[in-house]
């Protein structure tokens, strides 16, 4: 358990104070009286991270935990002498442990700590146990605290997100006495600080074999700095190890090389997973078989030069287990076979109005050749799953050479590719670019497409509930002059067909006049 790092000070001037002989050491520590000013105790939560070595840049705060206070004991002045008395409800946990606040020593305040932390927490509204949380200095402050000893103590789940297990559980004197270190009497001035700073120990005793490393590997053409595709249709594997040593001689315990497969795609990656955390680990190429390797000879004899841009070292903490690392496979020049591609993403959202639409529907969009939507691609499947947001990358090849382009159009479809009429369908559509043109290039090789799907608002009368929109668009040329009129059937939310209401209306009308007619017969032959 953690202890606070003045509670040693403290507690040795109380014992001083307590147990002074002569009259001359009783003067120099003599304490003034209370002012009856209420104090504040600041709590700074802070962690060293083991893998910094400087002593100012290792410490690293702890925002978002709860840190938690109750009062045990009652601070009086007397004589000039500190007198702290327990309250009730804990003389018994004193008196169980031989353990008195005069003369207390630093070990015995950590063991009266520790025995009172499951008292308080027992029942902490009895013990008025008050509670703060930290800034993002790390800070909890508690404020207006009456003179006396103070627990201060933490969940035992408080610090997990910081991979902190120790809890700070320790006692603190709220006003703090300040002892002077003058040489005479004469100099001393003694007082009391209403307003105490402390800052727990703490240990990183979380889990230390939880570690991962996300290692990623991109084919880079050095002549015309561009990432570039493996032949289409083709897998290209390399293979990585992981090191205790800068030289990479040393492969880890427990680990193996890992595959990095290439298919259609310019990355590929690996994983090392259940590492121990709080260390620092070397990357390398290697030869499948834990041999590091400066070149690597695949497919055709092509060479390539693995290279490490932000170097070959990567650490893991327990406060942060889990990181990527990426490299380069570097060739000079582009092989043959091997190409610039790109990713078009198409996104779909669902939306009613301004809200998100959940939805378990599936839904299709064609990537075609051509701004008419004649010439088809490609169909992606876009399945909503019970979400309003799903996007799914198409991978394209662009060209061999730097300045090459390839342009797409994208539109919704049905699963055949036939593009939709919007007046036909439940929804509105639109698409986020201009007639769903995409232009990918070598240095701009990715990019996104969004349609949305509006299934209405049922209180937006005027967008949503007009029966019928007429558009008038006019396309005038050299040559000709094109006119189309088209006519739109919004869709109000209330699909029920009138004209079928009316003549079910109108049926039931007859109906009960047969009826009645009926009726009026039988009356008159039973008369």
């Amino acid at each position: 358990m953690a202890t606070a790092m003045m509670t040693a000070f403290v507690l040795v001037c109380l014992t001083v104070m307590n147990s002074m002989a002569s009259e001359t050491d009783l003067e120099k520590y003599r304490m003034p009286d209370l002012d009856g000013s209420t104090g504040t105790l600041t709590v700074t939560m802070k962690y060293t991270d083991p893998n910094i070595e400087s002593d100012t840049e290792n410490q690293k705060v702890m925002p978002g935990v709860v840190v938690k206070l109750a009062k045990i004991a009652n601070l009086a002045v007397n004589g000039g002498s500190a007198d702290y008395t327990l309250l009730e409800a804990y003389e018994g946990a004193a008196a169980v442990e031989d353990i008195s606040l005069a003369g207390m020593t630093v070990e015995q305040s950590n063991t009266l700590a520790q025995v009172l932390e499951p008292i308080v927490s027992a029942d902490e509204k009895a013990a008025g146990v008050q509670e703060q949380t930290t800034n993002e200095e790390g800070k909890a402050v508690f404020s207006n605290l009456e003179p006396g000893m103070y627990l201060v103590y933490q969940d035992k789940e408080a610090n997990t997100a910081h991979r902190v297990d120790s809890i700070a559980t320790f006692l603190i004197s709220v006003p703090y006495p300040v002892v002077s270190d003058g040489d005479s009497v004469e100099t001393t001035e003694n007082a009391w600080n209403y307003n105490v700073e402390v800052t727990p120990k703490t240990e990183l005793d979380g889990p230390k074999n939880n570690g991962v490393i996300h290692i990623t590997k991109e084919l880079f053409n050095a002549d015309d700095q561009l990432p570039f595709y493996p032949p289409e249709n083709e897998e290209l594997i390399f293979y990585v190890g992981l090191f205790n040593d800068e030289a990479c001689t040393d492969q880890v315990e427990g680990t193996t090389d890992q595959p990095l497969r290439f298919y259609n795609s310019r990355t590929a990656t690996a994983t090392f997973e259940n590492l121990t955390t709080d260390k620092t680990y070397y990357i390398a190429e290697t030869d499948g078989k834990g041999n590091a390797e400066k070149t690597a000879i695949r497919g055709k004899g092509i060479i390539f030069y693995p290279t490490y841009p932000d170097g070959q070292q990567v650490s893991i903490t327990r406060f942060e287990p889990e990181t990527d690392y990426a490299f380069q496979n570097v060739t000079y020049g582009l092989p043959d076979e091997y190409y610039y591609g790109g990713t078009l993403s198409i996104t779909k959202k669902t939306k009613q109005g301004t809200e998100d639409y959940d939805t378990n529907d599936v839904f299709y969009a064609g990537i075609f050749n051509d701004a008419n939507f004649t010439s088809l691609n490609q169909v992606v499947k876009l399945d909503m799953n019970g979400g309003n947001t799903v996007t799914v990358p198409f991978e394209t090849y662009i060209g061999l050479k730097k300045d090459d382009t390839v342009t797409y159009y994208v539109t919704e479809t049905d699963e055949n590719g036939t593009p939709l009429n919007e007046a036909e369908q439940q929804f509105r559509i639109s698409v986020d670019k201009t007639d769903g043109k995409v232009v990918l290039t070598t240095s701009a090789s990715d990019d996104t497409v969004v349609i949305t799907n509006d299934f209405g608002a049922p209180d937006d009368d005027q967008a949503y509930n007009e029966e019928n929109t007429t558009t008038k668009e006019t396309t005038d040329s050299s040559d000709t002059t094109n006119t189309r009129t088209t006519t739109k059937t919004k869709k109000t939310g209330d699909q029920n067909p009138i004209a079928l209401y009316l003549g079910i209306l109108v049926a039931a009308v007859v109906i009960a006049g047969i009826i009645l007619i009926r009726k009026k017969k039988d009356n008159k032959h039973s008369a």
